[in-house]
């Protein structure tokens, strides 16, 4: 099983990589970074100022069956939102082949605070992929955050139960 990361938009590289990083140590398959595209044109509007999440991930969708990879992550510094909420942290097809995260709204005048939150978002949505729903413990990683002090509150960790799960997916 391969993951690619691909950077969308002026992401910055060394965020990438220690997602990359993080991702290698805390998963039982390959991570790798899968290039950098520019964000789709056709998924910003204009009137909002944000990009429609859907788009991105169809754009990454696209990509992932181009460079072969069975999932794809993509992560972006642009403010996302979709029809049901005015913004999101990240969006991912559940039981499905593609995830984004952005964060835009993650952001904190410590770097290691956004790399910290960016990884754990990246998991809770790498999570969806395999088929994890949002868990009711608030310390799981798949907890879903409704502000940015919940994904502080949140480990990067999977709790047993969806530990349980995700091993059951990826065999």
């Amino acid at each position: 099983m391969h993951l690619g990361v691909l950077s969308i938009g002026r992401t910055e590289r060394e965020l990438i990589d220690e997602v990359i990083d993080k991702l290698s140590s805390f998963f039982t398959f390959d991570v790798v970074y899968a290039g950098a595209i520019d964000l789709p044109t056709s998924s910003f509007n204009p009137d909002r100022k944000q990009y429609f999440s859907p788009a991105i991930l169809k754009t990454c969708r696209y990509e992932a069956l181009k460079l072969g990879f069975e999932k794809i992550l993509g992560i972006t510094p642009a403010d996302i939102y979709t029809s049901r909420a005015s913004y999101i942290f990240g969006q991912a097809e559940f039981s499905g082949k593609v995830a984004l995260v952005s964060y835009f709204r993650l952001k904190d005048h410590d770097p290691v605070v956004i790399a910290e939150r960016l990884i754990k978002e990246s998991i809770h949505e790498i999570g969806h992929t395999f088929g994890l729903r949002h868990c009711r413990n608030a310390e799981c990683v798949m907890y879903f955050s409704k502000s940015v002090s919940d994904t502080d509150r949140k480990d990067s960790s999977f709790c047993k139960r969806c530990r349980g799960r995700l091993d059951g997916h990826i065999r």
